[in-house]
C-alpha cells in the first residue's frame, strides 16, 4: 500500500523492469526536467534498478493514467532520515500536465501519510533552474511553507524546501470539509 493506488485519475504502483523506456522518456525529457537535472539513459536505468526495484521501501511509485497505455509519471513518496516524516514529489509526462495529477495525487498521499501512517510532517522540494516555481508555488499558499534554498550539484539553481505538518494538513481538511 502507498496512498496513491486508489487516486481516481491516475493511481500509483510498484514499478516494473520493463518501466525503463517509459521512465526515462520523462526524466531524460528536456522540457520535462527544465527545473532540475535531465538524466541520460544510463542514469535513468541506474536509478529504476537501485532507488525504485531494488530498494525497500522504494523512494517512488509508478503512475499510470486510467484508460491509457504506458508509463504517465514517477511520484517521490518515501521516509526521510528524521522518524516520523516522508519525502513527496512528482515528474509527470508532458501531455498530463494541467489536468490537476499532481495536486490530486499529493492529496491522497496527504491524507494516507497523515491518517493511515501517522507522520508528523511531510516534505517537498523542487529545483529552480528558471527562476519560478512552476507548480510548487500552489503549495505555498495550501499550508506548505518554504523551508530553505541553496544551491544545487554546483548549478547556479535554487532548492526549494517545502514542509506541511500533520497538524497543518489536519486544519486544511478541517477547513475543506466547513467550507
Amino acid at each position: 500500500m502507498n496512498g496513491a493506488e486508489n487516486c481516481p485519475a491516475v493511481p500509483a504502483g510498484p514499478f516494473t523492469p520493463g518501466d525503463g523506456d517509459g521512465l526515462f522518456a520523462i526524466l531524460g525529457d528536456r522540457e520535462t526536467m527544465r527545473d532540475s537535472f535531465p538524466m541520460t539513459r544510463g542514469e535513468g536505468d541506474d536509478f529504476l534498478e537501485n532507488s525504485l526495484l531494488r530498494r525497500e521501501p522504494p523512494v517512488g511509485y509508478a503512475l499510470e493514467e486510467r484508460g491509457s497505455r504506458g508509463l504517465a509519471g514517477y511520484i517521490l513518496f518515501c521516509p526521510l532520515k528524521e522518524l516520523g516524516a516522508y519525502g513527496l514529489g512528482w515528474f509527470l509526462r508532458r501531455d498530463l500536465w494541467g489536468r490537476g495529477y499532481a495536486y490530486d495525487i499529493s492529496q491522497a498521499l496527504l491524507d494516507y501519510a497523515f491518517a493511515a501512517l501517522g507522520l508528523r510532517r511531510v516534505e517537498g522540494e523542487t529545483i529552480i533552474l528558471s527562476g519560478r516555481a512552476g507548480c510548487w508555488s500552489s503549495w505555498a499558499w495550501s499550508g506548505w511553507g518554504k523551508t530553505g534554498q541553496q544551491i544545487c550539484r554546483g548549478h547556479p539553481a535554487a532548492l526549494y524546501q517545502y514542509t506541511i505538518t500533520a497538524e497543518q494538513w489536519r486544519e486544511q481538511v478541517d477547513g475543506r470539509l466547513d467550507g
